[in-house]
């Protein structure tokens, strides 16, 4: 199945080099510096190719969708073609899927930190200004499955999209003399729910499905069996519910009075299960109206931009989670620059001097709130969620730690003492072997930080020692999955999500359906 899904030899090369990714020399001739392997969680990332984010949030939804991966899979190069004839006017060759078929086994099967999505967008037919420009996730949503809809016609997947993610509505007018329903039929791949005025998902669903709007006085409905205006009730229910619910909410809207775009960031809460027969009419079985939420992606951003990330759940257990306190945090280097693809740290004294190192040198100054902003751009994480339970407010920290940095109060900034040859050393290593050399220093490193540790205060050890998370249940574990950064996430993590101003999408998943795979 998975014949010639990984390219050759020249493909990787050119594709890496395109990417700028690091050459190391051996015996006068230049190869890709081998890629940073997977994280401890075992899940991979997908490269941003510029503002391609979006595109990268929907994909992995996609690929821990369990339904929809292995009906892929099942679609056999007998019926999509080979990649080989793709220019050959008389062989009929599906290249999205296939395209698809290879990102899914690399994210998969590759022992990479990341995979990159350019074979695919190639086959979009996209330039570099769609991959340099954001689109919004939902319109993206319904043109990739008109795509994998469109490409996938005459071969046993036809079906793939309506199968998993087909629903109905039916909109109703009943007259209220007479009785007579008026019916329309509306398919939807996604359902769409507007977000201003509403507190959460159950009043949007209730206001949209279930509450009924009386037409009456200069509103009045035309019956055709009455033959005359009367009063009637206006409503709209859910007909069938797929096995795949995929819920978008409506935060992008436009201001016709300023004639410019904005987003709505009022709360919008949201359950981990909903029941949807409340809003059903009363043909659908009952087991089949319960869901559980197993994906939310999330903008950060105003109208005009933003950045996508995405929570999944791992229903398959195909990643091994560990608790988030436990987990390192890799920081991307320069690839430029010939050093090595990724920094793992664990301390946040390393992490803080790897930052103001590559920022500007040993001799670099940032203010506070600017080393917080680097903090994200490089790690994914704020100084509060990852190390303030254990070392304080980041003030109180470089304060304490003034054999490393300098910090000034009156100007509320930073900088490295040049006395630290340790921290710059860190930041500053470069790939002049293998990566056994890496996972040796690595391993020294921790060695001496353990060296460190059994030298401190034994109170001061208990007082700072991270209470790891327990394990969730199997396919019950969360993670973050940021472009080429994975990392697990806990559930208060999802439920603060629920309360969050930056959802866009939800996806659930039927229970019996899930149960019965």
């Amino acid at each position: 199945m998975f014949e010639g899904l990984f390219g050759d030899e020249d493909d990787a090369f050119s594709q890496s080099f395109a990417m700028g990714d690091a050459l190391t020399e051996v015996n006068g001739k230049r190869f890709p510096a081998p890629s940073a392997p997977r994280r401890p969680c075992g899940l991979c990332g997908i490269q941003n190719q510029g503002s391609t984010c979006y595109l990268n949030s929907l994909l992995q939804t996609l690929l821990y969708t369990p339904e929809f991966r292995e009906s892929l899979f099942q679609i056999g190069s007998d019926e999509l073609g080979e990649l080989s004839e793709k220019d050959n006017p008389q062989a009929k060759v599906r290249v999205i899927p296939i395209q698809l078929q290879r990102l899914f086994a690399q994210l998969l099967l590759l022992d990479q930190y990341t995979v990159s999505t350019t074979d695919l967008t190639d086959s979009f037919g996209w330039t570099n200004n769609e991959e340099l420009q954001q689109h919004d996730v939902q319109e993206l949503n319904r043109i990739l499955f008109s795509a994998i809809d469109n490409s996938l016609v005459g071969t046993s997947g036809q079906h793939l999209i309506s199968k998993l993610y087909h629903g109905s509505i039916v909109n109703q007018i009943i007259c209220q003399q007479c009785g007579k329903i008026s019916e329309r039929q509306e398919d939807f791949l996604d359902l769409t729910l507007a977000v201003c005025g509403y507190k959460g998902l159950e009043d949007v669903l209730y206001s949209c499905y279930q509450e009924m709007e009386l037409l009456s006085g200069s509103n009045q409905y035309r019956c055709e069996k009455c033959n005359k205006l009367v009063n009637a009730k206006k409503g709209a229910r859910l007909r069938t519910l797929p096995p795949i619910l995929t819920l978008s909410l409506l935060r992008f809207s436009y201001d016709f009075v300023k004639c410019e775009r904005y987003k709505e960031t009022g709360k919008f809460t949201f359950p981990l299960e909903v029941d949807m027969s409340p809003y059903c009419e009363n043909t659908l079985p009952a087991e089949s109206t319960e869901y559980e939420l197993f994906s939310v992606v999330i903008h950060k951003g105003s109208g005009y931009g933003g950045h996508y990330h995405a929570f999944i759940r791992d229903v398959d257990t195909l990643g091994k989670w560990n608790s988030p306190e436990d987990e390192p945090i890799h920081i991307a280097s320069d690839p430029s620059s010939g050093k090595i693809d990724y920094i793992e740290l664990g301390k946040p004294d390393e992490v803080l001097s790897a930052i103001l190192v590559q920022e500007g040198g040993p001799h670099c100054n940032l203010t506070i709130d600017k080393l917080c902003q680097n903090l994200i751009k490089h790690t994914g994480v704020t100084w509060n969620k990852r190390f303030k339970k254990h070392y304080g407010p980041i003030q109180k920290f470089l304060k304490k730690h003034d054999e490393t940095f300098n910090f000034s109060p009156t100007t509320n900034s930073v900088s490295l003492k040049h006395t630290d040859k340790k921290s710059i050393s860190l930041a500053t290593v470069t790939m002049e072997t293998s990566c056994e050399k890496k996972l040796q220093e690595n391993e020294q490193l921790a060695a001496e930080e353990t060296f460190d540790e059994s030298r401190r205060d034994s109170k001061k050890s208990s007082k700072y020692k991270r209470e790891p998370s327990p394990p969730p249940l199997d396919g019950h574990a969360w993670y973050d999955f940021n472009d080429s950064r994975v990392f697990p996430i806990k559930d208060k993590d999802i439920q603060n999500s629920t309360r969050e101003k930056k959802v866009h999408i939800c996806c659930f998943i039927e229970k019996i359906f899930k149960e019965a795979k």
